[in-house]
């Protein structure tokens, strides 16, 4: 669970060599998305028609069920192992109450990475043309303003609605973290996440994190125009704060 360009490509890799079905097609989709084109459209369509819940309470039948039988086929297709299954989409991030639903015992990875990093970076969910962009930017000027700072307010806005909605997932079926501890510590976080997802953890994932996790992606933003930086640092001060990033 993160805003596109966080870095959960790492993640569901990393998920892909503990031996799980993540339907990514063994290095087909770098990404580490599904490459089953009609479950990823099916959790945009649920991201579209669920905007604004973030309780389990407010989910609608329709939505539940059209993720539950989008689910059920992509499951099938996948003809998953024993270790499990699972999978790595950014829209996933808008459905936590459905998905919650859904899969009352499912477990949750939360990747956050600096807003900051984030806002120089371009994903579906930050251009004006896709419509789960405009509902995420609804109330500002966004068809006037340059991209990076529509990339800050959607990093926001879903990092903020994922944050509203956490309270409700079991502690235990939560882990969460930090790019920047990701890429500082790529051994031990995988370890974290083979012991959260109760999987060894295999001499393919240790080999995988030593050769693919690059610390310098840390902190990226520094290479931008300062006073760009300035003016995404001011737009985001709130989340940065309550996130520990300033």
């Amino acid at each position: 669970m993160s805003r596109g360009r966080s870095g959960t490509r790492v993640v569901a890799w990393t998920c892909n060599e503990l031996g799980l079905s993540f339907g990514s097609t063994a290095w087909r989709r770098p990404s580490g998305d599904p490459t089953d084109a009609r479950f990823t459209q099916a959790i945009m369509q649920v991201a579209l028609d669920s905007r604004g819940v973030t309780r389990s309470s407010q989910v609608r039948s329709s939505d539940l069920e059209r993720l539950q039988r989008a689910a059920y086929a992509f499951y099938r297709w996948l003809r998953p192992g024993p270790r499990g299954w699972g999978w790595k989409f950014p829209e996933t991030y808008l459905i936590g109450p459905v998905l919650l639903r859904a899969f009352p015992k499912t477990r949750f990875i939360h990747l956050v990475r600096d807003g900051r990093d984030v806002a120089f970076k371009e994903h579906l969910t930050d251009d004006v043309a896709w419509p789960i962009t405009r509902q995420l930017l609804a109330g500002t000027d966004f068809l006037n303003r340059p991209r990076y700072l529509n990339a800050a307010v959607s990093w926001a806005r879903q990092v903020e609605q994922f944050e509203a909605f956490k309270p409700e997932i079991p502690p235990t079926q939560l882990l969460e973290l930090r790019f920047e501890t990701l890429c500082q510590a790529p051994l031990e976080s995988g370890a974290r996440i083979a012991d959260f997802l109760r999987q060894p953890l295999t001499p393919e994932c240790r080999a995988y994190l030593a050769k693919e996790v690059d610390a310098s992606r840390v902190g990226q933003f520094l290479r931008q125009d300062p006073g760009k930086v300035a003016e995404v640092t001011a737009l985001l001060k709130p989340t940065l704060e309550r996130l520990g990033y300033l």
